[in-house]
């Protein structure tokens, strides 16, 4: 539409000098007598600036010249291609002729530069004009899609912060299920002992059932400490995780744990410089948990191997141990809460694996039990890396 209508108005600009051409030709022939100064007159009114010239076949004069840019060859050429019949368009002139007496001619001269001129500033305003409405369009449209984007982060943020209520609520209701279902059994033998010391008193002072009062107590005590370590890694944010050297960290570990352990063969390959996004907490519950396990369900000369590798975006730590193992029927259920399996007659809680599971997870990390080469557990670790 821009393009149109300076189209239009270039042409209306033309129409107008011809218009003015036309003019003072017909006003020429039909005047009577001193014809050069009619068309003087009527030139010098025009809204246009008109050149005219007399030409006969001696030559071309000049008899109002209000054009600075034309040369003679230019003045030549245009004599000689202007007609009597039609306005003819050469080199942005617009050429006009009417016959005067004797074999001599009137030639009107008109340039076009004015309208050229203005269609090309219509030309550049257009081209400004689109310009801006395109910056603004595209500050509009990106002012649009970032304050879009605002209320997609707004709604994602406000969508994980109630996901990470619902998971919170969820975790406080299976550390309350799990604490009311383990902690009755101790609570019921307490309780027992005391309904029968209100009837016979001389019951609680005997040692044997101080002796099973307190291991009660122990068991609640040992219960609830691990339940709140469960309740604790899951509540534990991630965002805060920075490279955690888990080769020093486990070689200090080994060297306490070969401390304590002087009877066993303790085999080790750590890779050096190895790191994962973690903290010391989360490592320290995982170590802590399966050399606790190692002690608890194996003797005391069993072998044990432990290894820490790193290849092809995996970061790999496997203990090993020579002791009795695990049944096939039981891996499915080892990681459960409270699994009886290996903790009731070694005074545990059932706790130990459930533990390992939630702080790997936590780390993104997948926990195998296979049977290992040393004839006991293996327990298996496997870490993503990006590098």
């Amino acid at each position: 539409m821009g393009l149109f209508l300076i189209q239009q108005s270039y042409n209306q600009s033309i129409s107008l000098i011809k218009n003015e051409i036309r003019t003072i030709s017909t006003a020429v022939t039909v005047t009577p007598q001193d014809k050069a100064t009619t068309a003087l007159v009527f030139s010098k009114e025009a809204s246009v600036p008109i050149s005219l010239y007399l030409t006969d076949g001696l030559g071309t004069s000049p008899i109002l010249e209000r054009l600075s840019n034309i040369s003679e060859a230019n003045l030549s050429q245009l004599v000689k291609k202007s007609s009597l019949r039609n306005i003819l368009d050469f080199n942005n002139m617009l050429v006009g002729s009417v016959e005067l007496e004797g074999s001599s001619r009137l030639v009107i001269l008109a340039s076009k530069d004015a309208a050229i001129q203005a269609r090309v500033r219509g030309f550049i305003t257009m081209t400004i004009l689109l310009f801006s409405i395109f910056i603004i369009s595209a500050l509009g449209l990106r002012f649009v899609v970032a304050r879009d984007i605002k209320r997609e982060r707004e709604l994602i943020k406000s969508s994980e912060q109630l996901r990470m209520e619902a998971d919170q609520k969820r975790i406080l209701l299976e550390f309350a299920g799990d604490a009311s279902h383990e902690l009755r059994t101790p609570l019921t033998v307490i309780k027992g002992y005391f309904e029968l010391g209100k009837k016979s008193p001389a019951i609680l002072s005997n040692p044997e059932t101080i002796s099973r009062l307190l291991s009660e107590s122990d068991r609640m005590e040992r219960t609830i400490t691990q339940l709140l370590e469960v309740f604790e890694i899951e509540s534990l944010p991630t965002e805060n995780f920075e490279d955690f050297d888990l080769s020093n960290f486990l070689k200090s570990k080994l060297l306490v744990f070969q401390e304590t352990n002087r009877e066993r063969e303790l085999t080790c390959h750590i890779d050096e410089s190895v790191k994962l996004p973690g903290n010391r907490e989360l490592f320290e519950k995982i170590l802590g948990n399966l050399f606790r396990n190692i002690q608890s369900h194996t003797r005391n000369d069993d072998p044990v191997h432990i290894s820490l590798t790193r290849s092809k975006g995996k970061i790999r730590l496997s203990i090993e141990d020579g002791g009795p193992g695990i049944g096939h029927l039981e891996k499915a259920r080892l990681f459960s809460r409270f699994e009886k399996s290996r903790s009731r007659d070694t005074g545990g809680s059932g706790l130990g694996l459930s533990i390992i599971n939630s702080a790997s997870r936590k780390l993104q990390g997948v926990v195998s039990l296979e049977k290992s080469h040393l004839g006991g557990l293996s327990v298996e670790i496997e870490f993503k890396t990006t590098d």
